[in-house]
């Protein structure tokens, strides 16, 4: 089948959910995810050979079409260059998550060694990224689900990460007292009546558990994990989470009631505030 054959039918499937530009920049990404085609193939040589099982492109135009992510499709997405396994228990990693794992990284810096936990973890790909980063570290991960557990062991396998990986229900199970360095977490956000204004590939296929909070609580998971975070973390430790644009001055503010000090919200690639940075202080 020729290359320019195989985007064209996947872009097929893919325009009535995402227009066509997107559609046409999906396609691509799903070209080289599956197919292992250089990007540059893509642009110089489309009139090229690629061999694709006809049953298998039938199906995952099949699949495209009913809105199921492309991650998901091919089983995998790429986070701090590393290929993570995804499917419909975790999350997809987004690229603005990898800014939060640099951030902390760059935290860090002259540190030593220490202890540090994901909460939240899904996939693994804060954890994992960590722990191939900060070398000598003891790296912890948390989460709810039994399923996202099983998919974030994998990739910590397959990265040859050392992650340590525990099921707690962070709203009602503890964490060590004075073991951390450093939290982060990515926790669910999303107040659920914006589900009614999310697409399809997000809201029919990615899990609810790692996206909503009730609307008259949107910093649940913020304030239940800062204030226990007091106990978790040692003197002069880090918080650092992802939160929704809309609510890093609510955040913030409640970091500092609670007792936080040196609080900063950072922009990502957007343009849009989505960290922050904390620390508990040192004394």
């Amino acid at each position: 089948m020729k290359l320019s054959e195989l985007l064209g039918r996947l872009q097929e499937a893919l325009v009535p959910i995402y227009g066509v530009q997107e559609a046409r920049a999906t396609a691509r990404e799903l070209v080289v995810a599956e197919w292992g085609v250089s990007r540059s193939r893509l642009l110089i040589e489309p009139d090229s050979e690629v061999e694709a099982d006809e049953e298998r492109v039938k199906e995952m135009c099949q699949e495209l079409a009913e809105a199921r992510p492309w991650q998901y499709v091919v089983g995998r997405e790429e986070f701090c260059g590393e290929e993570f396994e995804v499917n419909e228990a975790v999350l997809i990693p987004r690229p603005e998550t990898e800014e939060l794992v640099a951030w902390a990284v760059e935290s860090l810096f002259g540190l030593g060694v220490g202890r540090a936990v994901d909460i939240g973890t899904g996939s693994g790909a804060i954890a994992v990224s960590l722990a191939r980063r900060l070398r000598g570290w003891s790296i912890e991960a948390v989460d709810v689900s039994a399923e996202a557990l099983a998919v974030a062991g994998c990739n910590a396998e397959r990265a040859g990460a050392d992650v340590a990986f525990r099921k707690v229900d962070i709203l009602r199970e503890e964490l060590p007292v004075g073991a951390y360095n450093l939290i982060v977490s990515n926790p669910p956000y999303i107040p659920e009546s914006e589900q009614s204004v999310m697409r399809a590939n997000v809201l029919d296929h990615e899990p609810h558990l790692a996206l909503f909070v009730p609307d008259d609580e949107p910093l649940l998971f913020y304030e239940r994990i800062a204030r226990r975070g007091l106990d978790w973390l040692c003197g002069g430790g880090l918080l650092m989470f992802e939160i929704h644009e809309a609510y890093g001055a609510e955040c913030c503010d409640m970091l500092a009631e609670v007792g936080y000090e040196e609080i900063e919200l950072r922009y990502d690639i957007n343009q849009k505030p989505r960290m922050i940075r904390c620390r508990k202080p040192n004394r």
